[in-house]
């Protein structure tokens, strides 16, 4: 048998520099490159019954499809790279679990042993066609227990996909925090995302209160002060909806192997856990995976901190919200990694959030 691997990018050379003494790569494909790549010479892609394909490229899915049209066969012909010569592993639910899986892949014992197939999020599975063809090779099985009820459709949902999977593969169900912690951002709307063609969103919801102060002629100020100094919620409500979430957590975390209710409830006054309702913060994301390392059986310890595009939603809490659960985390900044969408910055102060909110508001208001 012959080896090749189809993509002359940067994955690919980073995969011949790692992987040439140990195993003989005779052919590179690639679509739109020509010449010569580490010195073999780059072919057109063909179906060739002797090779064994390694995708070194991060569009797999163009790329398996082409080669399954090509005659060649997934995982009898061809594998991506992120699994060869390892177990293979699949990440499954929403953007949470891509985080998790970055983590776990910067912990040497586990990528040795396991590598994730790029299985799409749930938001994506229209990448992957007849995902049953997938499953059975999986090993290792890490998914946020998605309900039948989901929005996608019941395809989607963990049980549906469960039954495809082989009986000795792991299978390890991990936390799903999607939009429970109403309680830290209770302005935040979630049911309302009409917007304008050609323009992103300032954040994954709406400010529902600064979208009213807008429309009733509200200074960028007088929202600065309503944000900051209070006077917005009163605590008797942000304590019922703190206990509200808690008992969905408590609730929801029956059905996880992975348990996160402790970290939570020990550390949310010191660390902010959440970015905003629908996507957790780098102290969640990082517990979680250690949690899975320690379940594994390897050493949990995470020494490094991973940058992520997570942050880029972040919203500032209401000082009502800090002063009813007693929060002693300061937010001087937020969305320190990530540019904020159609904004060419990363760090925010509390002014250029609120002005930047009150801006996209403005935008709203006229649809």
């Amino acid at each position: 048998m012959k080896y090749a691997i189809f993509g002359a990018g940067i994955v690919g050379e980073q995969f011949l520099t790692e992987y040439e003494e140990t195993q003989r790569i005779d052919i590179v494909f690639d679509n739109q490159k020509k010449g010569i790549f580490h010195f073999r010479e780059i072919k057109k892609p063909e179906y060739r019954k002797e090779l064994f394909i390694i995708v070194t490229s991060n569009r797999y899915f163009e790329i398996r499809k082409q080669l399954l049209g090509l005659g060649y066969s997934e995982f009898a012909d061809f594998i991506p790279y992120q699994i060869f010569g390892k177990k293979m592993a699949i990440a499954y639910g929403n953007c949470h679990i891509d985080a998790v899986k970055a983590y776990l892949e910067n912990k040497k014992a586990f990528a040795q042993d396991y590598g994730f197939y790029p299985f799409p999020g749930i938001q994506e599975m229209d990448l992957l066609e007849n995902y049953e063809r997938v499953l059975p090779y999986c090993e290792l099985f890490l998914h946020q227990s998605i309900r039948k009820e989901n929005k996608f459709g019941e395809k989607c949902a963990s049980e549906a996909m469960m039954k495809y999977l082989s009986k000795g593969c792991q299978v390890i169900s991990v936390p799903n925090l999607y939009r429970m912690p109403e309680c830290f951002f209770p302005q935040q709307r979630l049911d309302n995302r009409k917007g304008l063609r050609g323009v992103f969103y300032f954040c994954s919801g709406e400010d529902e209160n600064v979208r009213k102060w807008i429309r009733e002629g509200r200074t960028e100020e007088d929202i600065k002060g309503y944000m900051v100094k209070g006077g917005v919620y009163k605590k008797e409500e942000i304590l019922n909806k703190w206990e509200q979430f808690q008992e969905k957590l408590l609730k929801r975390e029956e059905e996880w192997d992975i348990k996160i209710s402790d970290y939570i409830f020990a550390n949310y006054k010191s660390k902010k856990l959440f970015y905003e309702r629908v996507h957790i913060s780098n102290f969640l994301v990082k517990e979680i995976a250690a949690r899975i390392l320690k379940y594994m059986g390897y050493d949990e310890e995470i020494p490094l901190d991973l940058p992520y595009f997570l942050d880029s939603h972040e919203m500032f809490i209401y000082e009502d919200v800090v002063n009813a659960l007693e929060l002693e985390f300061k937010q001087r900044y937020i969305r320190v990694t990530q540019k904020c969408y159609s904004l060419n910055q990363y760090a925010m102060d509390i002014e250029e959030y609120i002005h930047q909110l009150c801006k996209w508001s403005r935008v709203q208001n006229r649809v």
